[in-house]
Parts: C-alpha cells; structure tokens; sequence
C-alpha cells in the first residue's frame, strides 16, 4: 500500500489511474457471464422482480401494469401499492 511505505495518501491521478485498470480489466479481461432477470408468471400474468429491500415486483397483464408487494404465490395474497402503475402499449 502507498500510504504504508511514504506515509502519504495516494494521489488523485494514481488512483484515477488504478481505476481506470481495474475497470479495463474488469471489462475486457474478465470472464462473459450471463445476466438473468427474475420473472415468473401466474394466473395470465407476468412478474418481474424489482430485487429491492422491498420485495416488490411489476405485475405486468394485458390491461396494464403496477407495482405490488410480493410476488403472488401459492395462493398468497399481494398487496398493491400506490408506488406506480401504468398502461401496456
């Protein structure tokens, strides 16, 4: 570590520099993965997860979308919210 050996903080361009490599290298050396959305459907309906600390997801129907608590389940019942909805084009 710099610090360790001078005593000093790095500088604002070595650690511009330091970034700029490690995104480089996470973008060009790294390993291709696959990215998944968490969807599902139920009753004629599609669910996407919004994986927030909420545990909400978009209902997503022929007549429009909204926002909702948890996605619906084994006969659980879910909770609407007022946080958003809309129409499908």
């Amino acid at each position: 570590m710099p610090h360790e050996a001078t005593g000093e903080a790095a500088s604002p361009a070595a650690i511009r520099s330091a970034l700029n490599l490690l995104e480089a290298r996470a973008q060009f050396d790294g390993p291709e993965r696959a990215v998944y959305i968490r969807t599902a459907t139920h009753a004629g309906r599609i669910y996407l997860d919004l994986a927030d600390e909420h545990w909400r997801a978009v209902e997503i129907g022929p007549d429009g979308w909204r926002v909702i608590g948890r996605c619906a389940s084994a006969g659980r019942h879910v909770a609407v919210t007022d946080a958003g909805a809309g129409r499908v084009d």
